[in-house]
């Protein structure tokens, strides 16, 4: 019989989720830097997916890239406007309840960060991948 284990959340000080936060913004803004850079590779090398027949799949990657772009500009957004919030923490006469709330808003973002980042890493092995097909394909071409 399996036991569960359970992932205990210790709630943290204002001090670490606004280190927290600034890492965050750091880590959202290097994903779209990273996506217009992932991007514009794939746009280049499309001689050489013609060539190799992986067309489909490199316009098939570029959608996703542009899908995970619009959702990291879109969490980027809504961790600038949680840093803002943090005055709330700051401010020792607002009730618990708003407390409370932007506690549960900062593990949501947490939840919701890594996601975004575990679907950019699949994502960015698949494009680079693919990359590399087209190359050792293209390589193999001229040989020949």
């Amino acid at each position: 019989m399996k036991t569960r284990t359970h992932q205990r959340f210790k709630w943290q000080s204002v001090e670490e989720m606004h280190l927290y936060s600034t890492l965050w913004n750091s880590k959202m803004e290097f994903v779209l830097d990273e996506c217009t850079c992932l991007e514009t590779m794939l746009k280049d090398k499309v001689f050489f997916f013609n060539e190799s027949h992986l067309t489909k799949k490199a316009y098939g990657l570029i959608a996703k890239i542009k899908t995970i772009h619009q959702e990291a500009s879109g969490l980027l957004i809504k961790i600038n406007n949680h840093r803002n919030k943090l005055r709330i923490m700051f401010n020792s006469t607002e009730s618990f309840d708003s407390t409370w709330a932007y506690k549960h808003e900062h593990r949501k973002l947490l939840i919701k960060l890594n996601e975004l980042l575990g679907d950019f890493k699949l994502m960015k092995t698949g494009i680079l991948r693919t990359v590399c097909d087209a190359m050792k394909f293209h390589k193999q071409r001229r040989i020949a």
